[in-house]
């Protein structure tokens, strides 16, 4: 049986406290690590030996969509309790995905010395929850997998094709839990969100300027608690009227 491995506590924090002796093997790979850190296997199978990333190319974020459904297959039998475990996830950066999280967040090194430690911190570790959902290189894939799959569990890739588009969308749809975690209302946001797409850039939801105005719009129509109370029809009634508001221009 494969079981996912994670790394003591101890190992975590030394890690942490090193990142500034290990900066060229973080960003270029080369250097050693010196002696690895202790690990222990814990109970989470998984469904491959190793996991595999793609972070090759210059537009790597491309592949974000790839790579979160592969994180979630790989831990489809993780429990978000215990996707909330940052030993878990700097074991995966560390270890299996090492080469994929330089590649895709690591690849110019910053001059001045702090501000490439703290992208280290970043990336490679997952202190708290922001951490864990929006920063760290593996953990992130795996939430924004888990989302997509509770949103559409017929066609998750649909989900996150939408989803991920353009870096506020993003933001406006993952990093944001009143909206990430009503599953109901997201499900209709992606919904719409297709519904426009199958019109192509005629539509124009998908420009910045006009998705922005579209979450504002919603977010004025009563937020997140009025969104909760309403039925699938009435909330894809609303969304969709804010949606051409949007698009025409009519940010009220």
């Amino acid at each position: 049986m494969q079981v996912v491995r994670y790394f003591t506590e101890e190992s975590v924090s030394d890690l942490r406290s090193k990142i500034g002796k290990r900066l060229d093997w973080y960003y270029s790979g080369r250097g050693d690590l010196g002696a690895w850190p202790e690990s222990r296997p814990s109970s989470v199978k998984v469904s491959s030996p190793t996991l595999e990333l793609d972070g090759e190319g210059r537009k790597s974020h491309q592949s974000d969509g790839e790579n979160a459904r592969r994180v979630y297959e790989y831990l489809s039998t993780l429990r978000p309790e215990e996707a909330a475990e940052e030993r878990l996830w700097v074991y995966l950066a560390h270890v299996e995905c090492h080469e994929y999280v330089r590649s895709r967040w690591l690849r110019r090194r910053p001059g001045e010395r702090a501000v490439a430690i703290r992208r280290v911190e970043s990336h490679f570790f997952a202190h708290g929850s922001r951490a864990l959902t929006r920063d760290n290189g593996v953990s992130r894939l795996w939430w924004m997998g888990k989302i997509a799959r509770d949103v559409d569990g017929n066609d998750p890739g649909r989900v996150l094709d939408l989803v991920l588009q353009t870096q506020d969308i993003r933001s406006s749809l993952l990093e944001r839990p009143g909206v990430s975690r009503n599953i109901e209302i997201l499900r209709e946001i992606c919904d719409v969100m297709a519904d426009h797409s199958k019109e192509g850039k005629r539509s124009g939801l998908f420009e910045r300027r006009k998705f922005r105005a579209w979450m504002r719009g919603i977010n004025r129509r009563g937020g997140v608690v009025l969104l909760d109370a309403l039925g699938p029809a009435s909330l894809r009634k609303l969304l969709e009227e804010e949606a051409v508001a949007a698009i025409a221009g009519d940010d009220r």
